[in-house]
């Protein structure tokens, strides 16, 4: 008999509840347009005043794919044309030492992940130049007690080259498998076959990576597979990977108009300040013309800019206060 994988239920029933989408942090709620460039040296100076600085962690977004996934809503570029990396990797090296003069050289980077679009869309000689220039920068962990990740599209790397991948120093894997139901795959636009995705786990294993895990989609209408079919190890990657997603489901829910309100937020007081400017200009024009700075040549414009600026304050006020309610309101939910 087969064994069946078992899960702490206690750890499950944890973390069984929306989260931030573990690419974005901040999360969208703490982005706002007062957070300004001094905010971030200062915010950055004290991080590195602290009695026990923290170690470093580094996300670097790679958005480059050479076909478009119909379920992705990630950041990417669809294209053949792999010279645009070269450009995005020269202003990407600029970013990294920007970055990296922010903070003591002497903390440590203890994890570092590469995301996308499809990391695997460099070239060796490109994710070479990359981790060199990480490493010139910045002061990285070489224990193996590191957590040095990136994503893997099956479809853009040979097992050979996984190898290569654990000598630039990473040491954790996520394959991109989606499903292995033809069917789905057609549906999204990935194609892979399972032999081509045994064949990198087991080129992982051999390569000792510490960690390798696997994205798989949720059900799709109209697309379905007796899961009793499968065999062992198939039903626990998709049990295991199917319980991590809906651990980090993404917060939409939660975070649905707020870039709205807080668009609202911020413009609504020029509404009030272009009412002030409108109404002097105004008068000063009616005086202009008149010849006379009396009540009657004020009044109109006075009114008018009163109407406008109170028009202003009173969206500005609501949008404000709401956006605040709903950003703390956020914040909340992450941490309970």
């Amino acid at each position: 008999m087969e064994q069946m994988p078992s899960f702490n239920r206690a750890l499950v029933e944890k973390y069984d509840r929306p989260g931030p989408r573990y690419t974005s942090y901040p999360t969208a709620p703490q982005f706002h347009t007062a957070f300004a460039v001094d905010h971030y040296r200062q915010a950055t100076e004290r991080s590195n005043t602290q009695d026990s600085a923290k170690p470093l962690s580094i996300y670097i977004h790679i958005p480059f794919c050479q076909s478009l996934c119909y379920y992705c809503a990630c950041n990417k570029i669809i294209t053949q044309k792999t010279s645009r990396a070269v450009e995005y990797l020269e202003y990407l090296k600029q970013e990294i030492h920007l970055q990296a003069s922010l903070f003591d050289k002497k903390r440590l980077v203890t994890q570092l992940h590469l995301g996308g679009g499809t990391p695997t869309y460099l070239t060796q000689e490109q994710l070479t130049d990359l981790m060199d220039t990480l490493r010139s920068a910045f002061n990285l962990d070489e224990t193996e007690q590191r957590q040095f990740s990136l994503e893997v599209d099956p479809r853009t790397i040979t097992p050979a080259q996984i190898q290569l991948l654990r000598d630039l120093g990473f040491n954790r894997i996520s394959f991109g498998i989606q499903d292995f139901d033809p069917k789905v795959q057609e549906a999204v636009n990935r194609i892979q076959s399972e032999e081509q995705v045994q064949n990198l786990i087991d080129a992982a294993r051999k390569a000792q990576f510490r960690s390798i895990s696997a994205d798989l989609t949720t059900q799709i209408d109209d697309v379905s597979q007796d899961f009793a079919e499968l065999d062992f190890n198939q039903r626990k990657i998709i049990t295991e990977q199917s319980l991590l997603q809906n651990i980090a489901r993404y917060r939409f829910e939660l975070e649905k108009g707020l870039s709205v309100l807080g668009t609202t937020a911020a413009i609504a007081p020029f509404i009030g300040l272009f009412g002030t400017v409108w109404g002097i200009f105004h008068a000063l024009h009616s005086i202009a013309q008149k010849g006379q700075a009396g009540l009657a040549q004020v009044a109109g414009p006075v009114g008018e800019a009163l109407i406008m600026t109170g028009l202003g304050l009173a969206v500005a006020i609501p949008a404000v206060v709401f956006f605040n309610l709903i950003t703390r309101t956020n914040k909340r939910a992450i941490h309970q």
